[in-house]
């Protein structure tokens, strides 16, 4: 990210992200009561805010489709789960609480596409072993949070059974 301006730069302003000894916390400051769901829209925002060195991956995302009519937000989180892998892989347990916190945020505060795309294109990202090279998905479990473990085991749940994935 260094030398590359971003559009995303500022977002830890505008979102509020707030400072906590090593970990980073997100309060998403919404217009109005801010109780506002996360959509579409501000899905990756939130997750730039949480994460401003992704926000370098995700202009590269954005940049190759640019041409489609809606950015490709399922790649793009696949890409963040890469990331989350990554701080897997170098031991980065402040940055993993971070990444989940995130992921939790999403699953609550999300509206039905958010939910689903975190649950897809993050969790089930995430338990993928091709995309793990000196870590196990098991290795994710004690960072996982109520709401996202829950999701987590129904997407293994899915694979084992072939039971569909539903909102409680």
């Amino acid at each position: 990210m260094a030398g590359k301006p971003s559009r995303y730069r500022g977002y830890h302003r505008k979102f509020g992200v707030i400072r906590d000894q090593s970990r980073i916390m997100i309060s998403y400051l919404a217009k109005g009561n801010g109780s506002e769901m996360i959509d579409r829209t501000r899905m990756m925002s939130a997750i730039v805010a949480a994460f401003p060195d992704f926000a370098a991956t995700y202009d590269a995302v954005v940049a190759e489709w640019k041409d489609e009519p809606e950015t490709p937000h399922y790649l793009a989180l696949a890409e963040y789960s890469r990331h989350i892998i990554s701080l897997l892989q170098t031991g980065d347990r402040p940055q993993l609480q971070t990444a989940f916190e995130a992921i939790e945020r999403l699953l609550t505060e999300g509206d039905e596409y958010v939910r689903e795309a975190a649950t897809i294109a993050i969790l089930e990202s995430l338990q993928n072993t091709k995309l793990h090279s000196t870590t196990e998905p098991e290795q994710l479990l004690p960072f996982l949070r109520p709401v996202s473990l829950r999701y987590w085991k129904k997407v293994e749940d899915f694979w084992e059974n072939g039971t569909i994935i539903a909102d409680d």
